[in-house]
């Protein structure tokens, strides 16, 4: 078992999705908020601390606001890939919950299954489910203005910090579709 001096974890909860536009259309639902994402977070931080002892200061939390894209994303670098503290091999954790998403991926997508429906995220692909992608919802994601946080992203963040650090990452997704959430 590892030294709890050794286990390193960003852990993000949303809650308040406040001005954002999880429908993709620009209208601003009144169902985005969440209840127990930003307590589930919270859980698992006061796991690690009071539980398994790991110091405060190998744990990098995001709550509501404060999980933007860019705050996920750089927290991702900083904390997790360029930590000179994390030694090969340590045990990381990269915990979110929060909204996740899906929707199409144009750039494969078949002309002859694309309609007007297309940009819902719950479109009918024809059963095509290797033209979707998913993905995290930062706490600041606008359609066409702040991207979502794509499986391809997490991908390639995971697969650079394994070359960092090596193979002993958790990921934990606490969200709608994410079952490729890592590609």
């Amino acid at each position: 078992m590892s030294d709890a001096n050794s286990i390193f974890a960003l852990v993000v909860g949303i809650n308040d999705y406040s001005g954002t536009d999880l429908a993709g259309d620009g209208e601003l639902p009144e169902v985005a908020n969440l209840h127990c994402a930003e307590p589930d977070a919270k859980n698992i931080r006061n796991f690690l601390v009071k539980s398994l002892h790991v110091p405060e200061a190998n744990i990098a939390t995001l709550y509501d606001k404060q999980a933007t894209r860019e705050g996920i994303l750089s927290s991702f670098r900083t904390h997790l890939i360029e930590n000179e503290r994390i030694k090969k091999d340590d045990p990381i954790l990269f915990y979110f919950a929060g909204h996740g998403t899906r929707y199409l991926d144009f750039d494969q997508y078949d002309d002859e299954f694309q309609d007007e429906d297309a940009n819902n995220n719950y479109a009918d692909t024809g059963g095509r489910e290797e033209h979707m992608h998913e993905a995290i919802c930062p706490a600041d994601r606008r359609a066409d203005v702040v991207w979502d946080i794509e499986d391809w992203e997490l991908g390639d963040l995971l697969m650079e910090l394994w070359n960092e650090k090596g193979d002993n990452i958790t990921v934990i997704m606490d969200c709608c579709h994410s079952g490729s959430g890592t590609r």
